[in-house]
């Protein structure tokens, strides 16, 4: 049986001879072809988690994958869709992460196998994100011998410096990413009936929980971490939680018996220590403290606009725009003009 292969998920390779360039895309194409083909595309330590997709989880995908697609055209993206061989699930790794997407050099979405079809989704939207982000390669000469290799150079908005060992926008790029994927679990998941009867559980779980907490349970032993963040904004950070159906029937089931609020907050109690605990944790929104920042950047930079912006969206429509085309030139003309020069070597790096 023969498989169709897109080449090496890039957009360019910059730097190097243009002999070079050919070469080194041709032998990277050679290598992740031969790596899809006998299964060795992803590390040794995560072969044995490694699963069949259900049909319903194909579907998801399927769902994810057109989103973003149309997403990306939207802003100006070219995306192209990825082979079945570029997926790959991971059945419940205990202590591995869950839905890391390898960007450099192989285009893997690697997705954790989640109970929830919600989290599975918001998963997928997330990493598809990356996927289809616009992804550029440098040849590098790091060896004595000067031997031209391929690294790392741009993903969506992250732009890595060789020569200091230094990525900017890191952080930014996962705001994007995590603020892009809500948006289209939004618009597009959760309109969809596959969700419709875990959705409708988590609504009737959400009460509970603000309750819960507006009660200042949380507050009785230490402090938990993260309770500030729920309480002040349950409805846009949640997207499920474990066993939502079975957790909002035992909710209703408690209301028929005597003393029905506190058996329900007990259940809800439950719910939180396992969450805190780690044991079965929330599916939260992705990269809470990183898009914080976002939001401050985008502020500041409409406000210093004079009148060029009207809505921080608007602002964050150039960043998205940069996301997937790689011009990073407007945002970082955007940004030296609201924080002052050099401010791009600021404020956002990453080292190492």
């Amino acid at each position: 049986m023969t498989h169709e292969h897109f080449g090496p998920p890039f957009d360019r390779i910059v730097g190097g001879s243009k002999e070079e360039r050919e070469r080194l895309r041709r032998e990277a194409e050679e290598k992740i072809n031969k790596a899809l083909q006998s299964g060795t595309i992803i590390a040794p330590e995560f072969q044995e988690y490694r699963a069949q997709l259900t049909e319903q989880e194909r579907h998801i995908i399927q769902l994810a994958e057109s989103a973003v697609d149309d997403l990306a055209r939207r802003y100006g993206g070219s995306p192209e869709p990825l082979s079945p061989e570029r997926i790959i699930l991971l059945n419940n790794p205990e202590e591995k992460e869950s839905g890391r997407f390898a960007a450099y050099g192989t285009g893997l979405v690697i997705l954790e196998r989640s109970s929830s079809s919600i989290d599975f989704g918001a998963i997928a939207m997330h990493e598809l994100l990356h996927a289809k982000s616009y992804q550029a390669l440098q040849v590098e000469k790091w060896s004595k011998e000067k031997i031209p290799k391929l690294g790392a150079y741009r993903r969506g908005l992250v732009v890595n410096s060789l020569k200091k060992n230094t990525a900017y926008f890191m952080n930014l790029d996962e705001a994007v990413t995590a603020e892009l994927a809500y948006r289209l679990y939004q618009s597009t998941l959760r309109n969809n009936p596959l969700f419709e009867k875990e959705i409708r559980a988590v609504e009737e779980i959400k009460p509970w929980i603000r309750n819960w907490l507006d009660r200042g349970e949380h507050t009785k032993g230490k402090r938990l971490k993260g309770a500030k963040r729920l309480q002040e904004s349950l409805d846009e950070e949640l997207y499920t939680v474990p066993d939502a159906e079975r957790i909002a029937e035992e909710i209703r089931a408690a209301g028929k018996e005597k003393n029905a609020e506190e058996k329900r907050l007990a259940i809800i109690g439950t719910l939180m220590a396992r969450h805190w605990m780690e044991a079965t944790t929330f599916a939260l929104r992705e990269r809470y403290g990183e898009r914080q920042k976002l939001k401050r950047i985008l502020d500041t930079i409409r406000e210093k606009s004079g009148g060029e912006y009207a809505t921080r969206d608007e602002v964050f429509d150039e960043f998205v725009r940069a996301y997937f085309t790689g011009n990073v030139l407007t945002v970082g003309r955007l940004i030296e003009r609201s924080f002052g020069k050099k401010s791009l070597k600021k404020i956002d790096v990453t080292k190492g």
